[in-house]
């Protein structure tokens, strides 16, 4: 019997390592899944997430416009609330009804369009995965929504997940990913890599949907220092 060659030995074992590894990232990021469940109300269909920022330091910019709560109705459950953070971030504080979730938002700047990127506080985290058994496993991950204006109401825009999963499906290579169960696209790319894939797309309509149909509106100012 033909006994295989080395080579081939390797390349079999190194084509089972990727997939073991693949498999593994796959089980992490879908567990986090588990554990963000809670924030679908959130963005439902809408944002994609990235294991990695979605800006660079350089990149990060402020607008003192943001601070202060938004709503898209004076009388409305939903609220964004925008308080300075370290540094050039800011807190915000997403509400709606009941359910809360807090983030660190760095406002930054692709070419002449401005982004939110937004990952989840330390505090939040733990609040979220106090006594749950699948806290080891879980990876916090970054959304990112694109700010369109600032004045008179807060616009924004999320690149869509259904024409994301079209591309991908069109091109699995067009940017590094995987998507979990729930069939959620997270970009397993590094930073440089997601900028190149959102700046080839900022002028087609059709991979971008508007948050709230007509914006939020500034309910009150921060509180002065």
């Amino acid at each position: 019997m033909r006994q295989p060659d080395m080579k081939t030995t390797q390349d079999y074992t190194g084509n089972v390592r990727r997939q073991h590894q693949l498999k593994c990232q796959r089980q992490r990021i879908a567990a986090f899944a588990l554990g963000a469940a809670s924030l679908v109300w959130l963005f439902a269909g809408c944002v994609p997430t990235a294991m990695h920022p979605f800006y660079r330091a350089a990149d990060v910019i402020q607008d003192p416009a943001l601070l202060g709560s938004w709503k898209d109705k004076p009388d409305g459950k939903e609220s964004w609330s925008f308080t300075p953070g370290e540094g050039k971030s800011y807190t915000l504080e997403i509400q709606s009804e009941d359910l809360r979730a807090t983030f660190i938002a760095h406002l930054f700047k692709l070419g002449n369009d401005r982004f939110l990127d937004l990952y989840p506080t330390k505090s939040g985290i733990e609040e979220k995965l106090d006594k749950n058994p699948y806290g080891a496993a879980l990876i916090p991950v970054h959304l990112f929504v694109r700010v369109r204006a600032t004045d008179p109401a807060l616009r924004m825009s999320c690149m869509g997940l259904d024409w994301i999963r079209q591309q991908l499906k069109q091109n699995p290579n067009a940017i590094d990913h995987v998507i979990v169960p729930d069939e959620r696209v997270v970009f397993t790319a590094g930073t440089d890599a997601i900028q190149a894939f959102i700046k080839l797309h900022l002028n087609n309509t059709e991979a971008w949907n508007d948050m709230y149909d007509d914006g939020l509106r500034k309910i009150s100012n921060p509180a002065p220092k």
